[in-house]
């Protein structure tokens, strides 16, 4: 219901991070929208869950570099889910997996959201302890990803519709306005023909 209610974006987002953490149990949950700029800088546009600093601290970026390798950044490059059962585990000394363990997070999910033929971001989750998603989780997880994915782009639409019909109620009072001035220049300029006659 909350999220079909949710009448802007960030409404959107911030509310399937919450229902994602309390429903799920999950530590923390974000958005990232990927930016189409040289750098390729990912901008968080929702978080819930216990810890902002982990977010604060990164560079975050969805280039092919050590910086962009974590999951958020993989999943938005190559648009497929990644998944992290056991960040202990692994012996890559990224600095995404250091400040991940560093806040108490054991694994982690990155989930791409795809809006039409583009990658637009991706939502992340992370759990406290290992193995935090079955094969069955992971694939709700996906399904929500492609929900939360479309309604991003149903919202993108609609606003881009009122946009429009605005710009053409404005275009319309323009022209109404212009004609109401030339039929009274008409007017008046008759007038003034009929009274220099007489």
């Amino acid at each position: 219901s909350d999220l079909v209610d949710a009448v802007s974006e960030p409404e959107l987002l911030d509310t399937v991070c919450r229902l994602i953490v309390d429903a799920g149990g999950y530590t923390m949950a974000w958005v990232g929208f990927a930016e189409q700029s040289p750098e390729k800088l990912m901008r968080v546009v929702a978080q819930y869950g216990t810890t902002k600093e982990y977010l604060e601290s990164m560079h975050k970026t969805w280039t092919d570099t050590e910086q962009g390798r974590g999951p958020t950044g993989a999943a938005i490059r190559t648009g497929i889910t990644q998944v992290h059962q056991s960040l202990m585990d692994d012996s890559d000394k990224a600095p995404w997996r250091i400040a991940a363990l560093a806040q108490g997070f054991q694994s982690s999910i990155a989930l791409p959201l795809k809006g039409g033929t583009d990658i637009i971001g991706a939502l992340t989750l992370y759990g406290r302890e290992r193995d935090a998603f079955t094969k069955e989780e992971v694939h709700l997880l996906e399904e929500l990803a492609n929900d939360l994915a479309f309604g991003i782009m149903t919202l993108r639409t609609r606003s881009q519709r009122d946009r429009m019909t605005e710009e053409h109620q404005h275009h319309e009072e323009i022209l109404r306005k212009s004609l109401e001035e030339s039929i009274q220049a008409i007017a008046d300029t008759v007038e003034i023909d009929r009274k220099s006659v007489v």
